[in-house]
């Protein structure tokens, strides 16, 4: 399933047609409009995509002043206002779309992120639950890309008032979806490092950055989680890989050179010196590295690459 048709089937409420017949040339201009603004909605993304939104909300207002029934053409200016930034002109959107279709799902995840970015936890909380509650018994739900935006959502919604046990088990939910979403494992760190499962919290942690390598506050969780189990070695693998990612070479080359004399069998510590060597210009000490955290763990995918970089394959 694509973005696209995923986004149709959410937006549809399980409805099988669109409602309604309208002049084909507003019905592209609405439809198209509706899929970018939730695709970048959802993402979070701005730049050149807003851009092109920005040219069709005059064309949305005048929509839905046309017809003030077009549930879909108030939804699209709804995830325009929110990806503007216009949070309380988007609620108001989302809300009388749901008052025409109260059960689409387009509408209430937007509503509910839109609460969300606005701080509102408890009011984006209702929406949100709702549109997991259509979904709990279809067998489709981990297939479906908005569905880890909603679950990772309302992860954070319960990690922020402080109930681990349900943050957990959406953020769990998110992953089933979305298992490479470098956010998503942070935020199962954040939560396990807050209940105290130290072991717990590294395993998430080490995901995050597994995906996405230069995750410093991912790196920040590793290291304190590090330092409650007392594993010296390992948090100064942690706190080298931070001064790597802030581009602090030397400093990066000092603590992982104490990360591999600490902890000599870490690979992934082998590896980080390595890319600090070679981010420093050391191409010699940095394939020697490489070479070791490869023989260490041959699934280092970074290791690898590195080895076959600097040896000219």
């Amino acid at each position: 399933m694509t973005t696209q048709d995923s986004a149709y089937e959410l937006r549809r409420g399980g409805q099988g047609r669109w409602a309604g017949r309208r002049k084909l040339l507003p019905f592209i201009v609405v439809a198209l409009a509706a899929a970018m603004a939730i695709v970048l909605l959802l993402s979070g993304r701005g730049g050149p995509g807003q851009e092109r939104l920005d040219v069709t909300i005059k064309e949305l207002e005048a929509a839905v002043l046309a017809d003030p029934q077009n549930a879909d053409a108030r939804i699209a200016l709804a995830s325009v206002y929110s990806a503007r930034g216009l949070y309380a002109n988007a609620v108001a959107q989302f809300q009388e779309a749901l008052t025409l279709r109260p059960e689409d799902q387009a509408a209430l995840i937007g509503l509910g992120l839109a609460y969300l970015r606005k701080g509102e936890l408890d009011a984006a909380l209702e929406p949100l639950l709702r549109v997991a509650e259509i979904n709990k018994d279809n067998p489709r739900r981990h297939s479906i890309e908005q569905l880890g935006t909603v679950y990772y959502s309302l992860g954070r919604i319960y990690f922020e008032k402080g109930d681990l046990e349900q943050a957990a088990a959406q953020v769990r939910e998110s992953l089933a979806v979305r298992r490479m979403d470098a956010d998503s494992w942070y935020l199962l760190g954040q939560v396990q490092e807050r209940a105290g499962q130290w072991g717990e919290a590294v395993a998430a942690y080490s995901n995050a950055v597994r995906f996405v390598p230069d995750f410093v506050d991912a790196y920040r969780g590793l290291e304190r989680s590090y330092q409650r189990q007392g594993l010296k070695g390992e948090q100064a693998y942690a706190r080298g890989m931070i001064r790597l990612a802030e581009s602090s070479f030397n400093e990066a080359i000092k603590d992982l050179r104490q990360a591999v004399e600490l902890s000599p069998s870490l690979a992934v510590a082998h590896q980080g010196l390595a890319m600090a060597y070679e981010s420093a210009g050391k191409k010699a000490e940095a394939l020697a590295s490489y070479r070791q955290a490869s023989a260490l763990d041959p699934d280092l995918m970074l290791a690898r690459l590195g080895v076959q970089r600097l040896e000219g394959r």
